[in-house]
């Protein structure tokens, strides 16, 4: 789930943003830019990372299956 930020301290104006307002974001979160608008993502949980190393093997075991050159 994501939840839109507005933070006076780090922000200059209220939207919509640029690239170089969230590059003064602080570090302490993920933050993207979603049509101007500056979104704080959560950090992936362990399930996600599990789920992500699962389909990276299965992606590299069906490349490798396929001989093919990536």
């Amino acid at each position: 789930m994501s939840v839109a930020y507005d933070d006076r301290e780090h922000s200059y104006h209220h939207g919509p943003y640029t690239i170089a307002d969230l590059d003064r974001m602080p570090r302490d979160a993920r933050y993207e830019l979603v049509d101007g608008w500056i979104v704080m993502s959560p950090w992936p949980s362990i399930r996600h990372d599990h789920a992500v190393r699962n389909l990276r093997s299965r992606l590299e075991a069906a490349v490798a299956h396929a001989d093919a050159d990536l």
